[in-house]
């Protein structure tokens, strides 16, 4: 037979689900508005003109967002899939963020060292 174990306080009580949908309402709320803030930013022209990788993020982040809470819940009671999902979950969040911030720079980078070695 297989066994595993959780941590879980020992009166959870409705405060714990209180803070967590306050969390949670506070994560989506600042996302869905940072997309918004980032939608209506997308036309600004600037010297570097980062605001489209930004939205591309926050977009990632909140599909991530809509399609991962329910995914959690579904997976909760099995610790396999629950691993499963919240380290997935990690990967896309991570990758969602660092991507966008640093492939525009190295393809800049490299054009720029091209262009550096035909002088």
């Amino acid at each position: 037979t297989s066994a595993y174990h959780s941590c879980y306080p020992q009166d959870a009580s409705k405060q714990d689900i209180t803070f967590l949908v306050l969390i949670l309402s506070i994560n989506l709320i600042s996302l869905l508005y940072a997309n918004v803030e980032a939608f209506r930013g997308r036309s600004i022209r600037t010297q570097y003109s980062e605001s489209k990788f930004i939205g591309l993020t926050m977009l990632i982040l909140l599909q991530a967002f809509i399609i991962g809470v329910p995914l959690f819940i579904v997976a909760y009671d099995s610790p396999t899939a629950r691993f499963v999902v919240t380290s997935s979950l990690t990967f896309i969040l991570c990758t969602a963020v660092l991507l966008p911030m640093f492939l525009p720079k190295m393809k800049y980078l490299r054009k720029y060292q091209e262009q550096q070695e035909r002088i």
